[in-house]
């Protein structure tokens, strides 16, 4: 957020299309190794969330979008992992 209001563009770009991507593929791994939600997967979460916002608000609603949908497919798949665990007893 604060290099968008610095007037650094391009490395608040750079960045998000750095800690994006990393945070949904650390995110599928927590939940693939641990079935849950862990701390990292929380802290992942609120990365793509706060990542999505900034870019919104900054005009970049492109990355916004994708990485919000990144964040959105994280959620479901927990719900289905938690369905799934409910259900096999």
């Amino acid at each position: 957020e604060l290099l968008f209001k610095a007037g650094e563009k391009q490395k608040a770009l750079e960045i998000a299309n750095l800690l994006g991507p990393r945070a949904v593929e650390m995110a599928d791994y927590q939940i693939e190794k641990y079935s849950n939600v862990t701390l990292e997967v929380r802290r992942d979460h609120y990365i793509l969330s706060e990542l999505s916002r900034i870019l919104y608000e900054n005009g970049e609603d492109d990355l916004g979008k994708k990485l919000e949908d990144a964040d959105l497919k994280i959620l479901q798949g927990l719900q289905l992992k938690e369905g799934m665990r409910r259900g096999d007893y």
